[in-house]
């Protein structure tokens, strides 16, 4: 995975997995989408949902964020943020392409968005950090049973803390209905068939 490259060209709509190998970096790729849905599309935190497998790899990529958005929020307010400076480091150079590309996005009333519009969502944003959705996949299974878990016909105290073989099935029920949050949850995938009572 060749992440900058990728994580640039990737689709900001729909669902997004990042798998690769330790090292090979993962977490780049997922802090430059998140920043670009961020930028290109005025999402905030709350509205953005990362799932990873373990608490090392939340801590690390929360900690990536908060530093991202001071470190954007800091090239915003310099000249020309989206132009590429000789001798800059990579991080750098893929957040002033993440900039213009936010540049070249349409705000809602159709016209181009801002250098203005940038450094307020960035502002939201560094604000609103702490209402993001980044956990691990048990961690986001939990905090979806707890608030649909009347729904689902779940539990609303979940018996799990970490992932072992015996959830995987209620894991990806949750997953599955948390994507579709809008529809009404099927009875069939709360353990119950159509008919049953």
């Amino acid at each position: 995975m060749n992440a900058p490259h990728d994580a640039l060209d990737l689709p900001l709509d729909g669902i997004r997995a990042v798998q690769a190998n330790a090292g090979t970096g993962k977490t780049f790729t997922i802090a430059t989408l998140y920043l670009r849905l961020i930028l290109s599309h005025g999402l905030m935190p709350a509205e953005i949902v990362v799932a990873t497998f373990t608490r090392a790899a939340t801590a690390e990529l929360a900690e990536r964020l908060r530093a991202w958005l001071a470190l954007v929020d800091e090239l915003l307010r310099g000249a020309d943020p989206a132009s590429p400076r000789d001798g800059e480091d990579s991080e750098r150079a893929v957040l002033r392409r993440v900039i213009g590309q936010a540049l070249q996005t349409r705000t809602d009333n159709g016209s181009p968005a801002s250098l203005d519009t940038l450094r307020k969502r960035i502002d939201e944003a560094r604000l609103a950090l702490d209402t993001a959705q980044i956990s691990t996949l048990h961690g986001f299974c939990f905090r979806v049973l707890a608030e649909l878990g009347f729904e689902a016909r779940q539990s609303l105290r979940p018996e799990f803390d970490h992932i072992d073989g015996g959830n995987d099935d209620l894991m990806n029920r949750i997953i599955w209905y948390s994507v579709q949050k809008s529809k009404p949850y099927p009875r069939k995938y709360a353990g119950k068939d159509e008919g049953d009572d």
